[in-house]
Order: C-alpha cells, then structure tokens, then sequence
C-alpha cells in the first residue's frame, strides 16, 4: 500500500471535506460559467441597457458592435444618441467607443444601474433654437430625474468634439481635443480641457480652455460652487490675451441675495486692443477702456484715441459676506494706465469707502471717497464739475442697491 492511500484511510474525514470542497470549487466555476457563457451575453446585457436608455433619454439609442470586457462591463462600438425626429433627425451623440462599467447584480434583476461611463472620440451636439428652445429639452432624464433617477455616478470624456449653436445670439463654438471628467452626487465635480474655436456674439473667438469646478445642491437646488476657469491664447475680435484665469466660491445660494457669499477673482495677463478709435467702446472693451473715459470727464476733454492698448496685468476681486461688499478691488498695469482701486460698501445703509489711484496717459487722479452714496466726502477736495461726475456715478450704484439689491433688515 503506498504512503498515499494509507494517509487517506488514516485520514478519512479529511479526504471527504477535501472532496467536498473540490465538487463545490467546480460548481462555482461551473456556475460562474454558465453565467458568463449562457446569460452574461454582450447580447443580453445590450438589450437590457439599451432599453434602460431608451427610458431615461426618450431617443432612439444604435451602437455598431458590444462585446463583454473584465475590466469595465461592456464595451459599445460605433454609437449613435439622435436628435428629436420632430426636429432635425441628427446626431445628438455619436461616439467611437463607449464603455459601461456594470453593476451585475443588477442586470440579473433587469435593472441597468451604471457606475462610469467613457466616452472616446465622441462628438456632441448642443444648440438652442431662435425661440428659446434647448435640443435636449425633451430628455426625460433631465426633465423628471427624480422619475427615472440618474443613470449613471461619472463620465468620462477623451478626445471629444462639442458643438454648440445659440440661435438667440448667433453663436457658434466649436470646442476640440475635449478630455474631461464628470462626477454626480451630493457635490458634483467637473474637470475640462478643450480648444475652443468659432463666433460669439458676433466676434471671432479662439483659445485653449481649462475648466475645475465643484457644484453643490441643497433640497434639490443650486446652493454654491467653488472652480476656477483658464483661458490661454485668447482671440477675439479686436482683443487678443496671452492668460485669463477665473477663480470663484460660491456659499449659500439657495438664500437671498443679500446672505449669499461671494468671492471671485479674475486675472488677465497680455492684453491688446487693436484698432479702438473714439467709438471703439464695444462689450469686450468696455471695462478696460471706462479709466481713459472716467479721467477724460474728470478733466473735460475728449476720449483718446486707442489705435493699440496694451495692459500688461488686470485684477480684479469681489467678495461679499455677511451682507457686506468686503472686497472691491481693480488693478491694471500697462505702458498707457496704471490703476489701483479698492473699496467696500454697505448695501443696507447705502454706505461706501473707496481709494482711487488712476494714471491714463498724462492725466492722473489720487482721491477717496467714503460716506452715505447720496452725499459723500472726498479727499482731496473736488471741483463742482468733478463732483458732479462722480455723485452721478455714486447714484447709479444707489439706484442699482435699491432695484436689483434689496437688503432686508427683519433679520
């Protein structure tokens, strides 16, 4: 008798536990199998997603090819979403490659329930008609999300192309080379980068765009937000910049007005404006052209003319809390302006402090300014015709508080 077969009459309880465990090893794999083989189809998953999507977009949903992966679920080749068939028929999405990370579980009880979804070499299609009306409006998923509940926690974007057609306005912006990342829940969390190409508002406009941004809910709205926003190798129309970052934290906005905290802050770096003559005051030029106009009617003279304006730096910062315009700052720097202006004010008592320090060419200006809007003081002491342009001035931001600001004082 071999050594083999008496350690297993020695061991007898041992050997059946051993045989046991063996059946059920090759049970389970038998099992897992037939799940994988027999029902864990790309066919049959395809068929319940599919119609899970079909729920929750209201469109109709083709794809090429779907094969099962390890790694992420299923994988859809040559995908098409399209547009309204009441409306264009197009393409709404179209995508290379589409992969569903998959909660099994799930589909054995008919429920498509999504993890991640990447999207590789999509393109998007985003327009507004000239009456107002949004392509992907009639979304179920967007118009009842608390009915067909949200269909998926994140998405991936890689190499993406997004169009975006406003008939309102004209616009027209096509962003390339699109890789970003979108994360739902209780905060949900964007990180984007693009290149942006095409009209706005009846300019050319071009640039590299870089987008982080946290968005928060509470009760179903919009409570506040914190991101940043960078632009690089900006054209547009007659202003060019090398660097535009945007930086924001939004606190409690499900409030009024007056209670929400605002901290902003913008930066922009090699700013040139080509061509400006005395009527060249338009949208993008307005804020970085108001010094020369504010000194030029201080002074009583004409507007200058701008052929080739450059600023080296801009800044600007608001903040507000607690009722409060804490922060007020403007500061620019360039061969032809250097302006530092800072100030807070007190919407519920129509109250202000300023300090201006202005340089625009061969005129400059040193002043303050604080007290009740209606009647302030300034220092040094001004001429009637200076005073006069700047209490207009204050009375417009008065008659903005009382319009558009409205302060409660009950609590």
């Amino acid at each position: 008798m071999t050594s083999f077969m008496r350690f297993v009459r020695e061991h007898k309880k041992l050997s059946v536990t051993a045989g046991a465990a063996l059946v059920l090893a090759a049970g389970a794999v038998g099992g897992l199998y037939y799940a994988r083989v027999r029902y864990f189809t790309p066919e049959r998953m395809s068929a319940i997603i599919t119609a899970r999507i079909k729920k929750h977009l209201a469109r109709d949903f083709s794809f090429r090819a779907v094969r099962l992966t390890r790694a992420h679920g299923l994988e859809f080749e040559g995908v098409a979403l399209n547009e309204n068939s009441r409306r264009s028929g197009g393409d709404f999405l179209r995508a290379g490659s589409v992969m569903i990370d998959t909660n099994l579980r799930a589909l054995l009880a008919g429920r498509a329930e999504f993890d991640r979804l990447t999207v590789t070499d999509g393109s998007l299609l985003i327009k507004r008609t000239d009456r107002g009306v949004w392509n992907f409006d009639d979304i179920l998923a967007l118009r009842d999300p608390d009915k067909t509940g949200r269909p998926v926690t994140e998405m991936v974007i890689a190499n993406g192309l997004l169009q975006y057609e406003d008939g309102l306005d004209g616009t027209r912006l096509i962003f390339t080379n699109v890789n970003g990342i979108y994360r739902y829940g209780g905060s949900d969390y964007m990180r984007l980068e693009a290149r942006a190409d095409g009209l706005f508002r009846g300019a050319q406009i071009s640039g590299g765009v870089s987008v982080i941004c946290t968005v928060n809910f509470k009760g179903g709205r919009f409570s506040g937000s914190d991101g940043a926003v960078k632009v690089s190798g900006l054209v547009s129309g007659a202003m060019e910049a090398s660097q535009l970052d945007l930086d924001w934290k939004l606190r409690d906005f499900e409030g009024p007005l007056y209670k929400r905290g605002i901290d902003a802050a913008f930066y922009a770096g090699g700013v040139t404006l080509k061509g400006l003559g005395r009527a060249g005051y338009g949208e993008w030029t307005y804020w970085l052209a108001m010094p020369f106009k504010t000194l030029s009617s201080l002074q009583g003279a004409s507007v200058p003319d701008l052929n080739a304006f450059k600023v080296d730096s801009l800044k600007t910062r608001f903040r507000q809390r607690a009722r409060q315009w804490e922060t007020m700052e403007f500061a620019a720097a360039g061969p032809d302006l250097k302006l530092d202006f800072e100030g807070c004010v007190d919407p519920g008592r129509k109250e202000g402090d300023f300090k201006l320090d202005m340089k625009a060419g061969s005129a400059g200006l040193e002043l303050a300014v604080w007290g009740p809007l209606d009647n302030p003081e300034f220092k040094p002491e001004v001429s009637s015709t200076v005073g006069s342009v700047l209490r207009d001035s204050l009375r417009s931001l008065r008659m903005f508080l009382d319009t558009r600001y409205p302060v409660s004082t009950a609590d």
